[in-house]
């Protein structure tokens, strides 16, 4: 995706910046609904999409990359509609805080047997969009938790994985609190 709107960029954003960023847009289609007999085209269906946003590709650009191929279907024959009934801002954070690097420091304490947890920046829309509305990419924010394959259909919490996760935000949270 990078590479089609490399031409689009602000001057000021490089490539590779953009690379970053723009890999975190997320556009799932995961309910389809439709039809109700076998072997018989549907006059009616509908499909759901769920798109986490990122500033780059913003809600603005979705709505209109989704306007653009709605107007074509129905010049076409289509009788295509919208409607949005989520509308949430892409969450910017720098992850360069004390409250990440405590994060890191304890989860490195209390998951010594796993390898690879790494910080990284938020530059997408979460669950947590709505509180932090109108904070800047420098307000602490940290998102670990337990499980496998978040949003995946195999996705699960192993009970010992999920108390050991209790242990942690115990030890974690009360040694921030103590620092700040």
């Amino acid at each position: 995706m990078v590479n089609k709107l490399e031409d689009k960029l602000p001057e000021h954003i490089t490539k590779a910046q953009a690379k970053e960023l723009i890999e975190g847009l997320v556009m799932t289609n995961s309910i389809v609904k439709g039809g109700t007999q076998v072997n018989s085209l549907p006059d009616f269906a509908t499909a759901e999409f769920n798109v986490r946003t990122i500033p780059e590709y913003n809600n603005e650009k979705v709505k209109e990359l989704f306007n653009n191929y709605l107007q074509q279907a129905n010049e076409n024959g289509a009788t295509l509609t919208q409607e949005i009934y989520l509308e949430l801002e892409p969450v910017v954070t720098t992850g360069k805080n004390r409250l990440v690097e405590l994060g890191l420091e304890k989860a490195q304490q209390h998951f010594s047997k796993e390898t690879g947890l790494i910080t990284t920046p938020t530059v997408a829309v979460t669950d947590v969009s709505n509180l932090l509305r109108g904070k800047d990419e420098h307000f602490p924010f940290l998102m670990f938790g337990p499980g496998v394959g978040p949003h995946q259909i195999d996705e699960y919490v192993d009970k010992q994985n999920y108390l050991d996760f209790i242990d942690y935000y115990i030890d974690f949270l009360t040694s921030y609190t103590t620092e700040v």
